[in-house]
Parts: C-alpha cells; structure tokens; sequence
C-alpha cells in the first residue's frame, strides 16, 4: 500500500505511533489539540545551509601537557666587569709557651714567657724566649708598631687577650725578646694566666718580598752642548826643579824631622812636608787645600797580622795565610772607639770548618761524636774581638720513637757548651743555622759538642763558622 498523497489521522489520546522502515521518504508530524498528522512523500531537494548559530559556552581549561624537550645550550655571553680587590689578608704565626708569673725584665728561659704586671689588662711589657716550648724558633721582631698578637689559653678558643705593639720589639742577646705592648680587648673568656699555664701566642708573619720588577728602558740621549771657543795659548813655564818621592810617616811626631816629600797624619788629616821641616806643627786644616785620597792613601795592604801603627781611616785584609788562606777579611781602622776593637769588618766570607763523617750522638749530656766519625769540627779564634758563630748539623734516627730534642752547641776553651749557645731541633734532619754573637780572646778554640734527649742518632755534615765584627 502506497501512502503518497494519503493522510491519516488517529485519535492519539493514550495511543503511541510508531513508523519504521520508510525508504526515501520523510515523516511530517503536524501536531493539533486533538490529533497528530502523518505525512509521507519523496524526499525534496536539499534547502540552503542555514546561518551559523551563536558561539557555544566555553568548556573547562584541559590539563596542562609534559614538558617539551630541552633545547640547545645558548651562546657564551660576554664576561662581566672586573670586581673591586679584596683587601689585604694578614698571615698569622702560631708559638706555644708555658707562662711564668715572674714580672721582672728578664730572659724568661727557652720555651717560657712573662709580662711585667700580674693583672694581664695592664701589660706594657711582654717577655718572650725566642724559642718554644718545642724548640723552634719565634719571630716576634718582625712585628711592626702598631700590629697585635693575641694570647691564648692553650686549647681554650674563649680564653684570649689581644695586645698592640706600640714600639719596636728588642732582641735582647739572641735568647729573649722585650716586646712593648699595650692591653686592646679580651675574649668572652679574658686570659689570666697563672704560673706553668701552657698558652699560645699567635703573632702577624710577615710575607716575603716580591720579586724585583723588570729593569727601565734606557731613556734617549740628550743632545750635545755647543762647543766653547777654545782659549789662547799660554806661555810656556819655566822647568822646575826635581821632585822627591812621596815617604809616608805614619802619625806627625813632635820634634822630628821630616824632608821633602815626608806624608805624615795629624788630626786625622793626612800633611805632605813641602820643604824641609823640624819641630814645626802641621796647620789647621782650615788653611789647606786637602789633595785627593787618591793622591795620599797608600795601596790596601794584606797580611796574616794588622800594621803596628794603623792611622785613622786605613783598611787591611787579614788572612790567616799567604799561600793557602782559609779566609780573607777587609777591615778599616776607627780610631774613634773608645775600645780595644777599633777595626771593624767590611767585607768578607765566613771562616768554616767542616767534618762530613758520620758520628754517633752521645745522648743527654754534652760530648764529642763517638764512632768513626770523631769530635769537632772546632775553629780557633785568630783575633780578639766580637764575633758572629754559626753551627749546622744533620741528624739521622737510629732506633726510638720519642719526639727527642736535639743540640749541637760548643766549648768555648775550657768552658762547657751549654744549651744557651746551643742550634737546636726536635726531630731527625738538619739542625738549622743559628747566628750567635760573642766575645772572644784570640787563641781560644771553639769545640762542637752534641747531646740528645731521647733516642739514638747518627750525626753528620757538621760545621762551625766564625765571622767577625770589629777587633783587635
């Protein structure tokens, strides 16, 4: 049954249509009060697209996506300015000693130190050995006015006072040092120090200097002067008589006579006799014309011994041989010192003496080297004067495990080494060099003596040195 062009109308109260399976047709409901129209036909041409409708509401944010890949390190970027320089760091030394109560101005003994006021704010004065209490050598003389140094409690980091130095640190005969000093500020723990308290002093090191810089380029030449006119021709003078030869005198002598030519010195200053003379003072030397040195003074001469009559002013080299000298030293006679030692050293090398062999040391008490090694080295002092002393040391262990001290000191003559003219180190190595000054008689022989205070030892390439200073 076709239903083109046929309508059908159904009471629909309480009913429900269904219409399926309608090929190429399209269903028209047309909707009354009381009935519903059905409708079928062939399907019509397509109607043209209607407009576009409103945009929709906005749906909710989706969740974020993974992270994309890394991309490729970007260029270098210029460097940056340079940075204001830091200032200067201090470097700071570290000496351990044990204190002692005593306030006097005194050497407070090798490993010790002691102020001159008990109440530790009121300090002016510290006294200081120059060793430790290990042995090794302090520095405070390279403290500077103005510079500070703390004390410590040993092991206490609260327990400190700081000081200034407020003048310059006095090395009293190379044992001890006066250091005046001034109370600054304490730690949260002050230190107050009582008798064999172990402290630490810390002190300001001074750094080495820096190398000499590169030399100046040579600057240009000025250019020459203008030539002066040259001056007339003198007349020719009249030939004079032969001249003596320069005799030098020594000292002037009252009541002698001197000839022509005689050089003799007065005050200080050196005359030439132009004429013949007897009894006749040298003028004040405001009236002359002094020559040169060049003209007067003789050559410097050398010898194993000084010139008997030395004049103000005049060098020597001594040495103690013509042949084969072991040292040569330049000195120059200073009649102004009021003591026997008026002439005085100006140049020259140490007089060493050496001995390479291996000895062994002796133990706690000072004796030569035992073994195949022997005693000394030992040096003889050729003049008395005062004097600068030197002694080095190498030290091997040999069996032992206590930190030992070890001494290399000497006899002076008949006198024993004490640890007081002692070089000394607190383990096995070289002993290092240690100047001494000292006052000697000439003849005296200087002995190199040895102790150790624990352990056994094998000890060689010694030496002792002697350079002087000013003597007879």
């Amino acid at each position: 049954m076709l239903l083109d062009d046929v309508t059908i109308t159904i009471d629909i109260e309480e009913v429900k249509v269904v219409v399926e399976d309608l090929p190429e047709t399209k269903l028209v409901i047309d909707e009354s009060p009381d009935v519903i129209v059905l409708a079928t036909g062939g399907l019509g041409i397509q109607g043209p697209l209607g407009p576009e409708g409103p945009q929709g509401i906005q749906g909710v944010e989706g969740p974020i996506g993974p992270q994309g890949i890394e991309g490729p390190l970007g260029p270098i970027g210029p460097q940056g300015i340079q940075g204001p320089q830091g200032t200067p760091g201090t470097a700071v030394g570290s000496a351990h000693y044990e204190w002692k109560t005593n306030t006097e101005e005194t050497n407070p003994a090798s490993g010790f130190i002691k102020a001159n006021n008990p109440n530790a704010t009121l300090y002016t004065e510290i006294y200081a050995s120059v060793h430790t209490k290990e042995g090794s050598l302090v520095r405070f003389d390279q403290c500077e006015v103005g510079s500070s140094f703390w004390i410590y409690e040993l092991g206490q980091f609260e327990t400190w006072n700081r000081y200034e130095v407020t003048a310059d640190v006095i090395i009293n005969d190379n044992e001890w040092f006066t250091v005046p000093c001034v109370y600054v500020e304490s730690g949260s723990l002050p230190f107050t120090p009582g008798g064999n308290t172990q402290v630490e002093v810390q002190t300001p090191v001074k750094g080495d200097p820096g190398p000499t810089g590169p030399e100046g380029p040579i600057g240009p030449q000025g250019p020459q002067g203008v030539q002066g006119n040259p001056g007339p021709t003198g007349p020719q003078g009249d030939i004079g008589p032969a001249g003596a030869g320069i005799d030098y005198e020594n000292a002037w002598v009252a009541g002698t006579s001197y000839l022509k030519g005689n050089v003799v010195i007065y005050n200080g200053i050196e005359y030439m006799a132009v004429n013949p003379s007897a009894g006749q003072t040298p003028p004040a030397a405001a009236t002359l014309t002094r020559l040169p040195t060049t003209v007067l003074a003789p050559p410097i001469a050398i010898g194993t011994s000084f010139p008997a009559l030395p004049v103000d002013g005049q060098e020597f080299i001594l040495t103690d041989s013509l042949i084969a000298p072991t040292y040569s030293w330049r000195f120059r006679y200073t009649a102004s010192i009021t003591d026997a030692y008026k002439w005085i050293f100006i140049g020259g090398a140490p007089s060493i003496q050496r001995v390479d062999a291996t000895g062994t040391a002796p133990g706690v008490s000072y004796a030569a080297l035992g073994g195949a090694g022997g005693p000394g080295p030992s040096i003889t002092v050729p003049n008395s004067g005062i004097y600068w002393i030197d002694r080095t040391s190498y030290w091997v262990i040999t069996s032992g495990a206590t930190a030992p001290i070890l001494f290399h000191s000497f006899d002076i003559g008949a006198t024993a080494a004490v640890d007081a003219d002692a070089s000394m180190n607190n383990g096995e190595g070289a002993i290092p060099s240690r100047l001494l000054q000292k006052t000697l008689v000439a003849g005296t022989v200087l002995t190199s003596k040895y102790k150790n205070s624990a352990n056994a030892y094998n000890v060689s390439l010694r030496t002792i040195s002697l350079l002087p200073v000013r003597v007879s």
